[in-house]
């Protein structure tokens, strides 16, 4: 189909007649081609139609609650006395993660994006549809699809996630892991869900930048001070902050000592605690003591304060976050 080999007919049994069995198979191969021309087609149409909805739900502009369930139960939403956002936020478009060898991130493609996020919309039908679920989904930005999933009980919303989460992963053959999902809160209507894509599209984006252990989805509960970090990130007063913060450490980074940030991270991460730096980085005491002793100088403050260390951390978290974004 469009020169792309996605299939063949084989005939199991040797043919009396093989010019017959040729013409047989050239006649159904057509036809199987044009029948999944007419699915993608209809696919896509579906498609655009739950996008413009969505979008629509987020800026209603005088639609009321009938209405917005009336035009979402013609494209499949059934009602449900609770509604989720959520919001899946592709790797290919966090800044600083790269594609396999030889491919092309979405970054680099604009393409890739667009063919990943359709790859997404259709694995997303798919485990709905294996899961006996119901929601409205669709493209809302480059690299994040947005969903409004109908929930039939409040107390089954953990159970409907991980339902969802799981079906992904079994219809993508553990490609999920690829995708990082952000949850906003359960909403008692359809307009009020569609208004959380917001909070659910922000906690995916700043979720993609933490370095813990991956989970199936992230609730705003889970980015906490990342998150709000990630909101101030571009302004101006921050940026002078976090580098006010870390000057003394940069420039001797800039001039090729390198290792000092990654240091000046650990320490703050062990909670100020030596001893268990040393003995996580196989260090002797009075070499890390020396490492310190250095860093405190470049930055000009006492690293056993606990207000200096409170304001470096918040300085290295917002550093970092400037450096996933520009990367």
């Amino acid at each position: 189909m469009r020169s792309q080999l996605w299939g063949r007919l084989v005939v199991p049994t040797a043919a009396a007649d093989d010019k017959m069995a040729a013409m047989v198979l050239e006649r159904a191969a057509q036809t199987l081609a044009i029948n999944r021309l007419a699915e993608r087609d209809r696919r896509e149409l579906s498609q655009q139609a739950q996008a413009g909805l969505l979008n629509a739900l987020r800026n209603p502009r005088g639609l009321g609650e009938p209405e917005a369930l009336a035009r979402a139960g013609s494209l499949g939403l059934r009602h449900a006395p609770f509604y989720i956002p959520v919001v899946f936020r592709g790797a290919a478009h966090d800044h600083g993660r790269t594609g396999t060898a030889g491919t092309k991130t979405a970054a680099d493609d604009p393409l890739a994006g667009q063919q990943e996020e359709r790859e997404l919309l259709e694995l997303l039908s798919r485990a709905l549809k294996s899961m006996s679920g119901s929601a409205l989904t669709a493209s809302i930005q480059s690299g994040s699809v947005g969903m409004v999933l109908a929930l039939p009980a409040r107390h089954l919303e953990e159970p409907a996630l991980a339902r969802m989460t799981d079906s992904l992963a079994a219809h993508a053959g553990g490609g999920s892991a690829h995708w990082t999902i952000g949850v906003g809160r359960v909403r008692g209507t359809l307009l009020e869900a569609a208004a959380g894509i917001d909070e659910a599209s922000h906690v995916a984006e700043t979720a993609a930048t933490l370095r813990a252990p991956r989970r199936p989805f992230y609730r705003a509960t889970d980015v906490r001070l990342r998150g709000l970090l990630a909101l101030l990130r571009n302004d101006p007063r921050v940026q002078q902050f976090a580098e006010s913060e870390l000057a003394g450490v940069l420039d001797a980074e800039a001039q090729g000592r390198s290792g000092l940030l990654d240091l000046l991270g650990r320490y703050l991460e062990s909670g100020g605690n030596k001893a268990a730096l040393a003995r996580t980085d196989y260090l002797s005491r009075p070499t890390l003591y020396n490492r310190l002793a250095k860093l405190e100088e470049l930055l000009a403050v006492d690293l056993n304060d606990a207000e200096s260390r409170t304001s470096l951390h918040v300085a290295l978290l917002l550093h970092r976050l400037r450096g996933d974004s520009s990367a």
